[in-house]
């Protein structure tokens, strides 16, 4: 088990890296049919064209248990979501597949996680704003 020190420590040394290459939120491509990065880890940090979208706003496919997207057990706007692969549909965060499928439902959200866990992570849905 992570310790809530090193959780915290690995989320502020994210949100330097990420502030210093100006990483941005990652997008599904559908015509690949997988994200065209990996989901990048930004910690704090909140990239200037960018706003954080109400997961209740979003299309939530057939495949999404709605529950999970609507009333996540981590603090708005944000969603939890298991990263370690062996996650089951009991539990009460998004599996990875049911990730991917929300991804896919709403092309125009760039995702990135805010804080990582052993098992878990918490992302965050992003909007480019309009200039």
């Amino acid at each position: 088990m992570m310790s809530l020190g090193t959780m915290l420590s690995m989320r502020e040394d994210a949100a330097r890296k990420a502030r210093r290459n100006h990483i941005k939120p990652a997008y599904w491509l559908r015509s690949k049919g997988a994200l065209n990065k990996v989901v990048p880890f930004i910690g704090d940090y909140r990239p200037e064209d960018f706003e954080l979208v109400e997961p209740e706003t979003l299309a939530i496919p057939e495949s999404v248990r709605p529950w999970v997207v609507t009333d996540p057990i981590c603090s708005p706007p944000y969603l939890e979501v298991d990263i370690s692969g062996w996650g089951s549909p009991e539990e009460p965060v998004l599996t990875s597949q049911e990730f991917l499928a929300l991804a896919a439902a709403n092309p125009d959200i760039g995702w990135a996680l805010v804080e990582v866990g052993q098992f878990q992570g918490v992302v965050g849905a992003f909007r480019l704003l309009k200039g």
